[in-house]
């Protein structure tokens, strides 16, 4: 297709990553050619949205006889800057919801890769765990690797705050909190909640909608 066009609405961006997502899933299934309404359909977009997306980056295939699989995943690993699993991710927090983070690597798709993991439990620190070495949290300034600039946390509240402040000052720019703290906002520190109550809620929503839905 012709050279994308450079402004991209904010909407289509977003789907973006579940777009590429997906792609990679058709391509470890062996598909070489997918439908935009195959890629809609797992997405829960319209096919004609999904075709509209796709005019905003470079591609081979036409949507009357599928898209070329191997360039899109190729053009939107380009947009959205993820064509090496290079970028470096500490750990915070090695409970239970951390150990499970843990297994993050060996997700064929991941993006970015767990360096290392920071705990205060004396039974972790030291340890190995999935292949990610564990540091005492006291000692995160000496250990915390170069050019690193994403955590994600899965602490308890407490202290949440003080965590986040020695992150900024180790040139952290964006964290993934899991933890059911929230840190205050500050300049120039990208900051992603992730909140299973809330999510679970907008399911709930979700599906009582669509109940009142079919009984109309």
């Amino acid at each position: 297709m012709d050279e994308k066009v450079k402004k991209i609405p904010k909407s289509s961006r977003k789907r973006f990553p579940l777009y590429l997502r997906v792609l990679q899933q058709y391509k470890q299934k062996g598909y070489q050619r997918v439908m935009s309404y195959q890629i809609g359909s797992q997405c829960n977009v319209a096919a004609d949205t999904v075709r509209r997306d796709l005019m905003y980056v470079k591609h081979q295939g036409k949507s009357a006889s599928g898209y070329d699989v191997d360039s899109l995943i190729e053009s939107f690993n380009e947009e959205l800057g993820t064509t090496q699993n290079e970028t470096k991710i500490v750990l915070i927090g090695v409970g239970n919801i951390g150990q499970g983070l843990l297994k993050y690597n060996y997700i064929p798709s991941h993006v970015g890769h767990i360096e290392c993991a920071y705990d205060i439990d004396p039974n972790k620190i030291g340890s190995c765990i999935n292949g990610v070495k564990v540091y005492d949290l006291s000692m995160l300034k000496q250990t915390f690797p170069s050019n690193c600039s994403i955590a994600i946390l899965a602490i308890p509240k407490d202290n949440i705050d003080e965590i986040v402040s020695r992150l900024v000052n180790l040139k952290v720019k964006a964290i993934i909190n899991f933890s059911d703290g929230v840190p205050r906002k500050r300049n120039n520190l990208v900051i992603h909640q992730i909140d299973l109550t809330k999510i679970i809620s907008e399911v709930i929503y979700d599906l009582k909608i669509n109940e009142e839905d079919k009984n109309l």
